[in-house]
């Protein structure tokens, strides 16, 4: 698929692409070249991420250094955030980094060469223990602010600005992970899917979503913090006892 085939990619960031793409296919151990992330999404803006997967055939010292000025040249007009991966080990990065890999199958351009990310296979239980994981982390280092921080309005409430996405794309996981319906990526949308699915309270995660939209939103990050809590507790419990099929 090339770049013409995805006319909603802006044309200053296919420009982009195009020139840096110009770079990369004359080296020899390049394999392929693939877009992923929320430019896909329709998110794009100047500010955003431009999400590269590189996939190597060597990625010894030297290889990578020739890498070094197609990649510098292209930041000078876009932000580019590239993984670089050895074709050979995609499978066994994705057993470690299973949501992630599972985001970039799902949505993922091929600008040049091969991939083969369609045929690759991501255990369900990774999944799950990576979520657990990731759940976990959100609601321990929230009680370490709450209990250093409490205090300090202004440092829980970024604090709480923090977690509001990561928390969303967890959520949205599980309940793809469990069959569940979650129609939209949009934040607030998740987590009013969660609160149906799972009876949690939809009031702290409507003012969590809100804390995203309005800079100016009004609230007491001390009550928000410990409504969440329950709410942690509740998610965290149904990625830990979930049972999946590998």
């Amino acid at each position: 698929m090339s770049l013409d085939s995805r006319p909603s990619l802006p044309a200053a960031l296919q420009q982009s692409l195009t020139q840096l793409l110009d770079a990369l296919k004359l080296l020899p151990f390049l394999d392929g070249v693939v877009l992923y992330g929320g430019v896909l999404r329709g998110r794009y803006q100047a500010h955003s991420d431009v999400n590269l997967l590189l996939l190597l055939n060597d990625s010894s010292a030297p290889a990578l250094r020739q890498l070094e000025l197609p990649l510098t040249a292209a930041r000078r007009s876009i932000r580019l955030a590239p993984m670089i991966l050895e074709s050979a080990e995609v499978a066994r990065v994705a057993d470690v980094f299973p949501v992630k890999m599972l985001d970039i199958q799902r949505h993922h351009l091929l600008l040049w060469g091969q991939a083969n990310l369609q045929d690759l296979r991501i255990d369900p239980e990774h999944i799950r223990l990576h979520l657990e994981q990731g759940l976990r982390n959100i609601q321990l280092r929230l009680r370490v602010c709450l209990a250093a921080q409490a205090h300090d309005g202004l440092s829980l409430r970024r604090h709480l600005l923090g977690l509001a996405r990561p928390l969303a794309i967890h959520m949205q996981e599980l309940m793809l992970l469990l069959g569940l319906e979650c129609p939209s990526d949009k934040t607030l949308a998740i987590y009013q899917a969660a609160a149906s699915h799972w009876r949690l309270c939809p009031v702290p995660l409507q003012q969590l979503g809100n804390l995203r939209q309005e800079a100016a939103f009004e609230f007491d990050p001390v009550l928000l913090a410990g409504e969440l809590f329950p709410l942690l507790h509740t998610v965290v419990d149904i990625a830990d006892r979930c049972q999946v099929k590998s």
